[in-house]
């Protein structure tokens, strides 16, 4: 037994390979016996044929056979592309940022076919730090900076941004003390 199946569970083929397996088989049997039937009475074959025809032409026959045939081919129709074009599934990331200002709601949802990534909200952080850095908002990257945890400011990348900062606002010496800390 495998371990997805529980113990009243029988092992065996899939229902679908099943199926395949006895149409397969009835098929067959009926063109053994068409054959068989053509060779020792042809007229007889065709007169079957005939009345089968017309058993599958009667009107309400006809109608749900071909109900059946159509919803087949779009069955199989939608099975074959999805094979071919994966799952149709997709992550959908909402902004509620412009509720507020009364911007439609969903002008700027995004839709990814991939999952989206684990965030790291110290990594989220130090990117908004290096942000506010090159936007020149020295006095706002340093309150971001001092409002962070101890161990985390003097981390390697909490040096390299207090490294930037420095260096941006003029205090090369500032500088040039934190980075023989992150070198050793």
């Amino acid at each position: 037994m495998s371990s997805h199946s529980s113990p009243n569970q029988k092992e065996g083929l899939p229902v679908s390979t099943f199926g395949w397996m006895v149409g397969g088989f009835v098929i067959a049997a009926l063109l053994v016996v068409m054959g068989a039937m053509a060779y020792f009475e042809p007229e007889a074959l065709k007169l079957g044929l005939l009345r089968v025809f017309a058993a599958f032409m009667s009107p309400f026959l006809l109608e749900f056979l071909l109900f059946i045939i159509f919803l087949s081919s779009v069955v199989l129709l939608n099975w074959w592309r999805r094979r071919r074009d994966g799952s149709e599934w997709v992550y959908l990331e909402e902004d509620h940022s412009g509720e507020d200002s009364g911007q439609p709601a969903g002008l700027h949802d995004a839709v990814f076919a991939a999952p989206p990534e684990d965030v790291d909200a110290d990594q989220t952080r130090w990117a908004e730090i290096d942000g506010l850095i090159e936007m020149g908002a020295f006095d706002e990257a340093a309150a971001e900076i001092a409002a962070m945890p101890e161990h985390a400011v003097n981390s390697d990348r909490g040096l390299e941004s207090r490294i930037a900062l420095a260096q941006a606002t003029g205090k090369a010496d500032l500088a040039a003390k934190l980075q023989v800390q992150l070198e050793s």
